[in-house]
């Protein structure tokens, strides 16, 4: 923990895995340096959290922030793709592709989370828009659909029109199912991957 800066964060532990957490901090309770005392975040589901702090209370301002920023955000890599399955507002797709919009979605965090990242919703946006974190840069990951222009035929030949309907368009645009990933760092550059 000393050497992760006292702060350290273990990504969506398995239950086992999080129950051997919970017993060696009980245990490493007594050990903490002096000046020093354990406390943790994290017992039941989402990251888990362990703190070393100062005893002075120092430290209890990061602390607090770490643990109530863990109350603002969806982790749980099910838990996002329910709230983007719920809301998918926010990319520019079709209901024929978010199939493949989630199942992408579930790949980058699975890669994410083999490099000690993570793929986040905020709870505080209405609509979800996926943030994923990889070696400590975080990057907003959207998706569009491409179109495609088709020729357009009216639904109802023979319909009455009026004089600002006179003009029927020649073309109209269809969802292709053609996806693309947008990646944006916060600093405001973007990578498109197509």
């Amino acid at each position: 923990m000393q050497e992760a800066g006292r702060f350290l964060r273990i990504p969506d532990p398995s239950e086992a895995e999080r129950a051997r957490y919970r017993r060696a901090f009980d245990a490493a309770r007594q050990c903490a340096p002096d000046g020093y005392h354990l406390k943790y975040s994290g017992r039941a589901k989402g990251d888990f959290f362990l703190g070393l702090l100062r005893v002075t209370g120092e430290d209890d301002t990061e602390w607090n922030r770490i643990r109530l920023a863990r109350s603002r955000v969806i982790t749980d890599v099910d838990d996002v793709l329910a709230a983007v399955t719920k809301d998918h507002s926010t990319f520019e797709i079709s209901e024929e592709v978010l199939p493949r919009v989630l199942a992408l979605l579930r790949l980058l965090a699975e890669q994410a989370l083999a490099r000690y990242g993570e793929i986040a919703v905020s709870k505080k946006r209405r609509q979800p828009r996926p943030l994923l974190t990889v070696h400590g840069r975080t990057y907003e990951i959207s998706f569009r659909e491409r179109q495609k222009q088709v020729r357009y035929v009216p639904k109802q030949p023979g319909r009455r029109t009026y004089d600002w309907q006179r003009v029927t368009p020649a073309q109209k645009f269809e969802p292709s199912g053609e996806l693309e990933l947008v990646v944006s760092e916060h600093s405001g550059y973007s990578y498109n991957y197509g």
